[in-house]
């Protein structure tokens, strides 16, 4: 569900290749989201992956100010049908993940050429 992010909040993280390249045949990361980095050592931001605003501090703190400043607006974020209709699409994706990495563990192995 990355994909279609118009905003990552990397809490902690250097954003680095394995997080943040193709895997599974599917370049999932958004193309055109904005990034907040946050990291409490300056030289990880935006050291493997631009960022569009970078803050060296401790992400716990970030979080909580974050979530703080979230929860005081005013706005429809706290709307309780978008949140329902967005778990339940999560749920669904999820399932369609799981059932997809059963069916690829259930196959038959592929021969390595070499």
């Amino acid at each position: 569900m990355i994909h279609e992010a118009d905003v990552v909040i990397a809490l902690g993280t250097r954003l680095g290749p394995f997080g943040t390249n193709q895997q599974y045949e599917f370049d999932y990361w958004p193309k055109n989201a904005k990034i907040l980095q946050v990291d409490v050592n300056p030289r990880m931001l935006g050291l493997t992956k631009h960022a569009d605003i970078m803050v060296a501090a401790d992400a716990k703190i970030v979080s909580q100010q974050l979530l703080q400043a979230l929860n005081s607006m005013e706005g429809n974020h706290k709307n309780a049908s978008s949140q329902q209709t967005r778990h339940q699409l999560v749920q669904k994706r999820k399932a369609e993940w799981a059932a997809e990495r059963i069916k690829k563990e259930n196959q038959d192995p592929q021969p390595v050429d070499g």
